[in-house]
């Protein structure tokens, strides 16, 4: 930010709000003059006076924070509401934030909710995807897993990749709306083309199995050999990168189907062993024959498993199953993941 002209200075002197924002901004700065809080202030409320929201939600911030004088819970939510109302996605948060922690007001998490679908609805990706959790886990709310994946598919639909990620496995999987192998095939390679490992190794066994497009095993195998390069185990597993079992692994299952997940799982693939607990944990169809028998147990037991060994996701989903087991379905679920670590470490002895 360079010195303040004399045409800006003559713009908020003329009531222009933009010029008064900026003229407001080299005070509380001290850029090109010396610095002056209350010279900002003044410049800040003549444009918020004037309908600006970067204005309102600037001196909510001062008043927060107690930038500028002393801490005033009451001007902050005062101005951030005001901003808020005017669209401003930040001030939005900062009200989520003041009723969620009570600052200044009583908790109020139905108020909070309120202002994070406005934040959601503005586009806010931190949003989209903290309801997607929320209806997901029944955190505070009640457990609506079609809302949930509402709010993955907004999230998706405005670009965050992890949501595009969750929607194209929903989509593939039926789990809260219409099952869609063309559209998670579509969605699948649009979070592969913006990174995501996991995703790319999903589209490779779309081609691998056509599924939602045409079979095609040499675009399956060069999808798990980038994917494998990102660092996803389940494509590593494929191409025998980080494998010392050889042939063994696999044992001629088809990948991505439930018997190889199984198997996977069994020889300690942790993206396997997630997708295995996940697939209980919704009773998922992976073919028409071919059904995982929804089991909240088993599904503690083997993400639980993933957790430990870093999968993605794992420790979130791990919590959000406990929900569904008594404390003594949990213990006796501890004791099947020991029983089964056990049985990994026979496997990997007898090899």
């Amino acid at each position: 930010m360079t010195e303040p002209t004399p045409d800006l200075r003559a713009e908020a002197e003329k009531g222009l709000a933009t010029a008064q924002v900026t003229l407001g901004r080299h005070y509380a700065t001290g850029t090109g003059v010396p610095r002056d809080g209350a010279e900002a202030l003044l410049w800040w409320r003549r444009a918020a006076e004037l309908g600006s929201q970067e204005a309102q939600y600037l001196l909510g911030h001062c008043a927060s924070v107690g930038e500028f004088g002393p801490r005033d819970p009451a001007q902050a939510l005062a101005w951030f509401r005001k901003a808020a109302d005017h669209g401003s996605t930040e001030a939005q948060l900062q009200l989520v934030r003041i009723f969620e922690e009570g600052d200044g007001v009583p908790p109020d998490f139905a108020q909070a909710l309120a202002w994070m679908r406005r934040a959601a609805e503005n586009g806010d990706e931190r949003t989209q995807l903290r309801l997607a959790h929320l209806y997901e886990d029944g955190d505070r709310i009640p457990r609506d897993l079609t809302e949930a994946v509402r709010w993955y598919r907004i999230a998706a639909d405005w670009g965050s990749r992890r949501a595009q990620f969750v929607t194209a496995f929903n989509l593939k999987n039926g789990i809260g709306l219409a099952k869609d192998e063309g559209e998670a095939a579509q969605r699948f390679r649009a979070a592969s083309d913006a990174g995501d490992p996991l995703a790319t190794y999903y589209l490779g066994v779309c081609y691998l199995r056509g599924l939602g497009m045409p079979l095609d095993e040499g675009a399956a195998q060069e999808l798990f050999l980038l994917s494998a390069h990102g660092g996803c185990s389940a494509a590593q597993v494929i191409l025998d990168i980080q494998n010392p079992w050889g042939e063994h692994y696999t044992g001629g299952d088809a990948p991505g189907s439930a018997a190889w997940y199984r198997r996977a799982a069994l020889w300690g693939d942790p993206e396997a062993q997630f997708h295995l607990g996940y697939s209980h944990h919704h009773g998922l169809c992976f073919d028409e024959d071919e059904r995982i028998p929804q089991d909240q147990a088993e599904a503690y037991v083997w993400i639980a498993l993933a957790a430990e060994n870093g999968a993605r996701f794992a420790a979130d989903h791990k919590d959000l199953v406990a929900r569904h087991l008594s404390a003594e379905e949990v213990e006796r679920a501890h004791e099947r993941l020991h029983l089964v670590k056990e049985e990994i470490l026979a496997l990997r002895r007898l090899l």
